[in-house]
């Protein structure tokens, strides 16, 4: 990430922080990230931040994720575990479920493309 991304994604932050009412010492207690790590991310001075933070912040925040994506490039979704992946240590799920959940996934995708494809 480029150096005015990450002022840009510090700014987001910072704006969705104060708009919560919030100190950053209220997001260190509320998503277990450090005050000192959490004052860089708003500064601009973290070039790659870890996602597993990102996102805890992000979600304190409502931040939508694929706003933070767009800023990081892609970054923060290529670093995230596949479906398979997320579902089996989230939720404990039997490899049946997770088939299950992966099909309704991939239809949910191809009609996306395809009504993309008909409408783009």
């Amino acid at each position: 990430m480029t150096e005015e991304k990450a002022r840009q994604l510090g700014r987001l932050v910072k704006q969705a922080r104060r708009a919560h009412g919030l100190t950053l010492r209220d997001l260190d207690g509320l998503t277990g990230v450090s005050y000192a790590w959490l004052g860089k991310l708003e500064g601009g001075r973290i070039p790659a931040p870890a996602p597993s933070k990102l996102t805890k912040v992000a979600e304190v925040l409502d931040l939508p994720p694929e706003r933070i994506d767009q800023i990081m490039r892609g970054q923060v979704s290529r670093d995230l575990p596949p479906i398979r992946t997320y579902f089996r240590a989230k939720y404990n799920l039997k490899p049946e479920e997770i088939r299950e959940i992966e099909g309704v996934f991939d239809r949910i995708q191809r009609s996306h493309h395809d009504h993309e494809g008909i409408s783009g």
